[in-house]
């Protein structure tokens, strides 16, 4: 069936013919003016579709139409509600209608549209996703009061979004892979729970932080010409990830993130110092590979803590660990310079310690821990002396190769 011809069904309300490759054409599709509901995702041959004026038009679904090029009399349909033509890989242009209705906009991985015409008149649209449209560069949204998700993911030559600081009752913004966006500006919105703007490499400023008090979490790993992060406004965040910003030297205000749970800052080579909060909520601090991080003030104060990784900070020479009975698992190998690891004998929930390639190490005080099932500690050069090694009675793996000054010690098994 190379046409589907519908002309005679004059009072069709719902039309649904999905997955048919073989359908090219839909005839009289243009005079069903009763038409309310319009379904042909998956027909991959259709090229062109010819719209009725029909008032009750609500939902347009026409996902991977791999070879749709046009769709005619969109601009007409005043009332609909939701139109979602993902993986329309040959569509170039959208015109939009003025619409009243209008909430949903998909059209992810239409990788040649170019323009979506019509977008800055959709005053109640509360989702907008064009995510892997590699082909706009720039984004008009509307003065919509209720657009509440913009996700516009790996839209590679996406240069500028206009109207994103007026959005005020966003809830989540996604702009992950926009490689060519150089500025955001944010709106004062109570609602903008999540931001990702992960692996924007060429993203310099972010404006706004102070206008969104109650984000939550914040993604900006990746993002290699951000300098500095001013978030003493947004003292709900609960997870923030800066991983491989390679130029990043400063968060401002991070003592103030009371509410913080996890904090990812790995491979932050600028970074010198990290002033953390008291956050009854911290589980896990990732910073490993920050080669200039010097000091970490206010660890002691992360009584809840349960993961610490900072393996390859070459510059840290002291360590002073938090008062948590929680902490799990501690991974500080090939810090170089790291001298001394104070309060690690008050861990005795502790299972995991990794401190291989710790060449200033001299002496290492175990806990008593009923958990602690490894032990790395692989050249360590200067390390003479391991305390408590006969409390840990669970113990499963121990290597200490490569110790050369190591004295002599004994593994006492109490269960014996």
């Amino acid at each position: 069936m190379k046409t589907l011809d519908v002309s005679h069904l004059n009072h069709l309300r719902t039309l649904s013919a999905e997955c048919y490759d073989n359908i090219r054409e839909v005839q009289g599709l243009d005079k069903l003016k009763y038409l309310e509901s319009l379904s042909i995702a998956g027909c991959a041959s259709v090229k062109r579709l010819d719209l009725p004026n029909s008032e009750g038009m609500k939902k347009i679904h026409a996902e991977d139409c791999e070879n749709l090029v046009k769709i005619k009399g969109l601009d007409r349909l005043k009332f609909l509600k939701v139109l979602h033509i993902s993986k329309c890989a040959s569509i170039e242009r959208l015109k939009l209608a003025n619409s009243e209705g209008m909430k949903k906009v998909h059209a992810e991985y239409c990788k040649n549209l170019v323009e979506i015409q019509g977008l800055n008149k959709l005053e109640f649209l509360e989702e907008l996703y064009i995510s892997h449209c590699a082909s706009i560069e720039r984004l008009y949204l509307p003065e919509s009061k209720g657009l509440k998700v913009l996700n516009v993911k790996t839209c590679e030559n996406l240069v500028e979004i206009q109207g994103i600081d007026k959005l005020e009752f966003l809830k989540m913004l996604c702009i992950f892979g926009c490689t060519s966006i150089e500025r955001l500006n944010l709106p004062k919105s109570e609602g903008l729970k999540i931001l990702n703007a992960r692996n924007c490499e060429n993203l310099v400023e972010i404006q706004g932080f102070d206008r969104i008090e109650f984000l939550e979490e914040l993604d900006i790993s990746q993002c290699a010409s951000i300098e500095r992060l001013d978030l003493s406004k947004s003292k709900g965040i609960k997870k923030l990830h800066a991983e491989c910003c390679k130029n990043l030297v400063e968060i401002q205000g991070l003592d103030m993130l009371e509410s913080l749970e996890d904090l990812n800052i790995f491979r932050c080579a600028s970074i010198e110092r990290l002033d953390l909060p008291k956050s009854e909520g911290m589980k896990k601090l990732h910073a490993e590979y920050c080669e200039n991080l010097v000091e970490i003030q206010g660890l002691r104060r992360l009584e809840f803590l349960e993961e610490l990784y900072i393996s390859q900070c070459t510059s840290i020479e002291m360590l002073d660990l938090p008062k948590s009975k929680g902490l799990k698992r501690l991974d500080a190998e090939n810090c170089k310079n790291l001298v001394e690891i104070q309060g690690l004998d008050r861990f005795e929930f502790l299972k995991m310690l990794r401190i291989s390639g710790c060449t200033s190490i001299e002496r290492l005080d175990l806990p008593k821990s009923k958990g602690m099932r490894t032990l790395f500690a692989k050249s360590c050069e200067k390390l003479v002396e391991i305390q408590g090694l006969d409390r840990l009675e669970f113990l499963e793996l121990l290597y200490i190769s490569r110790v050369l000054q190591l004295k002599g010690w004994t593994f006492r098994n109490p269960r014996a």
